[in-house]
């Protein structure tokens, strides 16, 4: 980019990235995608180790393809090794398509495949027909031919996942993104540390640009603990941004809070009080982990800027610990990250009975909404889904959860057992949806029937999707339907016009496309949504979700193809003017 052209520009700033290390990933999270008790053969420690051999043997074998490439360029620049390897080519092609045919069982009952055999053997062809030959030489050909013609063994290896009736079970969709993840951060793990990351990150950006970080608290997943514990990655968090002063000023790191630490750590982890003002309570905090990340220690200043929260590890966004943090959070508006896509990370732990029903939300005979818990990976749904923020931001719901809370969470909400209403809410939370839903969710709303739900958001686009509201047909007026939620929640809208909607109604909800910034496939709705609405495209931020999607596309190639589709007006608006909206209180 021309940088005299960006002179006076906000910077630029990618709200989404990762730069923790393979030891703060559990060592099972194969756990759930494979039976018990072969995850254990999956031990991260030895996939990492499996790999870094990999990686080993492909160094070591570079004069191999050296020489396969000078190989195959002197056969097709000499006019007799040419014509000699259109000979080898018949010669090995017809030889290996028999043999991978002989090896399954699909050509048994090929009428027309025994008739060719026949003719073949009883031709001139059989002087270079050597399918009754040895297995071991067999495998030779294939390798041989793998070895001169890399187009013809691509094609030959597609044929073979068709004909091997084994490769029916070849893993499903969800497997091999597990996979790509898997492999993805073991590219990552020869970094020792998060600065050789962040490093490499912020290398990939013009000066001035910012990343926002994420870290990530896995300990609580149910895949068994990782090598470093959590307050140690943060504490690498702080030895950057303390003594790394040559690109210190470019990283905007957010605090990771899981609810179950605040539970099992407490007033270490998480101290506050109620204090009294002249405009009512607010939460103060005393000396704990939370005060030295997020208003300084030591003399040293505020580092962490916002609050990283991954409910897909077992536990919803309006959890009770969570609360008090979430009403600081108004106060000093402060950012909150929130994962919202169906990924590979979730709780890997038993189910319990009370996860089969909703908290808070209930169907319209006033049951508790059913959910979905046949398996962890279904179960990461209930806890993701974006419905769950009306909890927080919309005041029934929340009066209604805070009224099933302790003593102390009522009174920090002003909450009236009588009229069951409180004085406190959280509407003015500022939260950033992250992933806006992923590529699925946004495929199923291109996909949608335009009678579907998915149309109000075609129809009203300033609002979007009434989500607890209906219209009374005799008045014409919006009147509450608290068992909206559950209804849109049992019919199974997609995310797509249900984050957008809650972007639209709440004033300080926002939603990144990290991992959703790849795909080719959803960038026209992109290009739809940011060329027509406004309202919403002053709410979208620029994410990239590095590392994690580092096996699709560099750092540099997902901004490249963004900017020439976007074009730089608008990729402003994404990735400075709202990122400055939605970071606030940060300095430029």
């Amino acid at each position: 980019m021309d940088q005299k052209k960006d002179k006076g520009k906000l910077p630029l700033i990618n709200v989404h990235t990762h730069i923790f290390t393979e030891k703060n990933i559990p060592p099972l999270i194969a756990k759930t995608f494979v039976p018990w008790p072969f995850y254990y053969f999956l031990h991260i420690g030895l996939v990492f180790k499996l790999f870094k051999l990999y990686k080993w043997i492909k160094d070591a074998l570079k004069p191999f393809w050296s020489f396969q490439t000078a190989t195959i360029a002197f056969i097709k620049t000499h006019l007799a090794t040419r014509y000699l390897g259109h000979f080898i080519s018949l010669f090995l092609t017809l030889n290996v398509v028999l043999i991978l045919l002989n090896w399954s069982s699909i050509a048994d009952s090929w009428e027309w495949y025994k008739n060719l055999l026949h003719f073949l053997e009883n031709s001139v062809l059989k002087y270079i027909l050597v399918v009754n030959i040895p297995m071991a030489y067999q495998i030779l050909l294939l390798v041989l031919l793998a070895f001169l013609y890399p187009n013809v063994a691509k094609l030959l290896l597609s044929l073979a996942k068709k004909l091997f009736s084994q490769l029916k079970y070849l893993p499903s969709d969800e497997m091999l993104k597990f996979i790509q993840r898997y492999l993805t951060i073991a590219e990552f793990a020869k970094y020792k540390s998060q600065k050789g990351i962040f490093d490499r990150l912020i290398k990939m950006y013009d000066p001035g640009s910012k990343v926002v970080v994420l870290p990530m608290d896995m300990e609580y997943m149910g895949a068994w603990q990782p090598k470093q514990p959590y307050k140690e990655q943060i504490e690498d968090i702080f030895t950057i941004k303390r003594e790394e002063k040559r690109n210190s000023e470019h990283l905007i790191p957010f605090v990771f809070v899981d609810p179950r630490r605040i539970k099992d750590e407490g007033k270490s982890f998480f101290n506050w009080e109620l204090e009294e003002t002249s405009s009512g309570h607010k939460v103060r905090l005393l000396d704990c982990f939370l005060k030295d990340c997020l208003e300084g220690r030591d003399g040293q200043p505020a580092y962490f800027k916002g609050i990283k929260i991954y409910p897909a590890l077992g536990y919803y966004p309006f959890d009770e610990d969570l609360l008090p943090l979430w009403v600081y959070c108004v106060q000093r508006n402060l950012p909150i990250t929130a994962h919202c896509i169906e990924g590979t990370i979730f709780y890997r732990g038993a189910i319990r009975k009370e996860w089969m029903h909703h908290p808070v939300f209930e169907d319209n005979e006033g049951k508790p909404l059913k959910t979905k818990v046949k398996s962890n990976f279904e179960l990461q749904l209930n806890f993701t889904h974006p419905l769950n923020y009306l909890v927080l931001l919309e005041e029934y719901y929340l009066a209604k959860w805070v009224g099933k809370s302790s003593e102390t969470i009522q009174q920090l909400f002003g909450y009236d057992e009588v009229s069951g209403t409180i004085r406190v809410n959280l509407r003015n939370l500022k939260i950033n949806l992250a992933h806006y839903g992923g590529k699925k969710e946004w495929q199923r709303y291109m996909e949608a029937d335009r009678k579907d739900l998915s149309s109000e958001l075609l129809e009203n686009p300033d609002k979007g999707i009434e989500l607890f509201r209906t219209q009374n047909s005799s008045t014409g007026v919006l009147q509450p339907l608290y068992s909206k939620p559950a209804w849109i929640w049992n019919n199974g809208f997609e995310w797509f016009s249900i984050i957008s909607s809650l972007m639209l109604q709440y004033p300080n909800v926002y939603a990144d496309i990290s991992y959703v910034l790849h795909n080719e496939e959803v960038k026209p709705l992109l290009y739809q949504v940011l060329h027509g609405n406004e309202k919403l495209t002053k709410k979208i931020l620029f994410g990239t979700d590095f590392f994690v999607v580092r096996n699709h596309k560099s750092e540099k190639e997902l901004y490249a193809e963004l900017l020439e589709s976007l074009g730089e007006d608008k990729m402003d608006e994404i990735g400075r003017k709202n990122p400055k909206e939605f970071l606030g209180h940060v300095e430029y």
